[in-house]
């Protein structure tokens, strides 16, 4: 599956490079696109597709038909989770209000039906520190990460909180700063990420025993290594380096990593990993 950001559509290519069908556009309406944040199946084959700046999940068939547009309520989602935490039911993790909650879900209609609250251990002053996002993980659990911390929590297939980690390179939640605006007849006071923060996890995806988690941190290898940690303790597993920045990872059904590369030209790398992994 492919998301096309060209002209707002998403395209399923068969292995041999074949397009099978085409779907959306740019725009507000039913089947139409402003952003692709996150895509998961569900288990009837379709194809959920998080749109946050139209605050909705647009449903697509296997065969790449619209089946339903769901409003997402309440401010920015920032990505999917297993359809297992609530069956029947929508489950994102918000982009604001992070202090609180840490997911939620809703009905095909919009109307908000659970919310799993942030746990305590995981505390920050500023929604802003809090960005994050989920990696699902097999059997309908998912590890949820941070930008700006290398804090992270793995959820149970029920939604509930299992087990939180910390990574190898321990990354506090940073502090905001107060920033001033002002135009004709105007003044404003907002806030933002402390300048001198140290950015945290990039990206993440899990096998059955490992968590793959792709890295900032404050070392000379910034943004060319994946660290993994055991799915159900935590537990730090080792790293692997990589000759150069990477801008996503995934782990294939065969085991294999992939890496997205984008240095003049989009690359696709495909990686070997231990047996057993």
């Amino acid at each position: 599956m492919v998301t096309d950001w060209g002209d707002f559509s998403i395209r399923e290519v068969s292995a041999a490079g074949e397009l099978v069908w085409k779907f959306g556009r740019n725009g507000p309406g039913p089947g139409e696109f402003l952003a692709f944040i996150d895509l998961q199946f569900d288990e009837d084959g379709s194809l959920h597709v998080l749109d946050p700046w139209n605050r909705r999940i647009t449903v697509v068939s296997s065969a790449g038909e619209l089946l339903a547009t769901v409003p997402v309520p309440g401010g920015l989602p920032a990505s999917l989770l297993p359809p297992s935490f609530d069956p029947g039911h929508f489950a994102v993790v918000p982009h604001t209000n992070k202090r609180d909650t840490l997911w939620t879900s809703f009905s095909k209609t919009g109307v908000r039906r659970r919310t799993v609250l942030m746990p305590a251990q995981m505390a920050f002053d500023h929604d802003l520190v809090g960005e994050g996002w989920a990696a699902e993980m097999p059997g309908g659990r998912a590890a949820v990460y941070f930008r700006w911390s290398s804090q992270m929590i793995i959820l149970e297939a029920d939604g509930s909180v299992g087990v939180l980690a910390d990574g190898v390179e321990a990354i506090p939640f940073p502090e905001v700063v107060a920033v001033s605006a002002s135009g004709p007849g105007w003044t404003g006071t907002g806030f933002k990420v402390d300048p001198k923060a140290v950015r945290a996890a990039r990206g993440a995806a899990a096998t059955t025993s490992r968590i793959y988690v792709l890295y900032f941190g404050s070392t000379s290898h910034a943004g060319r290594v994946v660290d993994t940690y055991s799915t159900q303790g935590g537990e730090y597993l080792g790293s692997y380096l990589f000759p150069r920045d990477v801008d996503a990872i995934t782990v294939l059904a065969d085991g294999r990593l992939a890496t997205l590369e984008n240095d003049l030209f989009p690359t696709l790398r495909l990686w070997e990993l231990p047996v057993g992994d």
